[in-house]
């Protein structure tokens, strides 16, 4: 009797462990790895450098138009993500990206000043809430958040006879343009050909 209560014990163990080990949630799943990397611009004749995340899951650095309504405009770069590229229209209205505007400061203006008295590029008469003071490296800047086609994050740093504005355009909050926006805005630095 003792034999046959022992078998079934065994028996009843070993259904068991079966059924736990073939039902089991918490076994590790394939993770997926990131493929994001990083480039960095850099170019002395703008004095900029920054990196941002490149690669399929990043994005694409182009050099925009030179703007004919401001003889001030040196470059426009302009970062689309990736999965965005092949979707721009003609004579329409593109992705969100992020863009970062140079233009010449030939009055030495603070970044606050000039932001105000160029609003058609800094868009500043469109913001949300207050102005605030942030430093970009250890350059005093400005940040605001602005409405417009799409709402946007913007830093606007006065430094060496230039005016940089940088434009993070999102759709959500949750976006990956926003999430990006302050990594980017954190790396730059600021350089001359020299350096280069």
């Amino acid at each position: 009797m003792k034999k046959i209560i022992n078998i079934l014990i065994l028996v009843v163990v070993i259904v068991i462990a079966v059924w736990y080990f073939t039902t089991r949630t918490d076994t590790p799943k394939t993770q997926q790895v990131s493929t994001v990397q990083y480039a960095t611009f850099s170019d002395g004749d703008l004095g900029l450098e920054f990196k941002y995340p490149a690669g399929p899951d990043g994005y694409v650095l182009s050099r925009g138009p030179s703007l004919s309504i401001s003889s001030a405009h040196i470059q426009t770069l302009i970062l689309f993500q990736e999965e965005d590229v092949g979707k721009m229209p003609e004579g329409g209205e593109g992705p969100p990206g992020i863009l970062i505007q140079v233009f010449e400061n030939t009055k030495k203006q603070t970044a606050e000043v000039w932001a105000n008295e160029n609003m058609v590029h800094s868009n500043i008469n469109l913001k949300m809430g207050e102005v605030g003071k942030t430093k970009v490296g250890d350059i005093e800047a400005i940040s605001y958040m602005s409405d417009g086609l799409y709402a946007s994050e913007n830093v606007v740093i006065a430094h060496d006879g230039k005016v940089y504005i940088v434009t993070g355009q999102f759709l959500d909050r949750e976006s990956d343009l926003r999430r990006d926006f302050a990594p980017l805005v954190a790396s730059i630095r600021f350089v001359s050909k020299a350096n280069q």
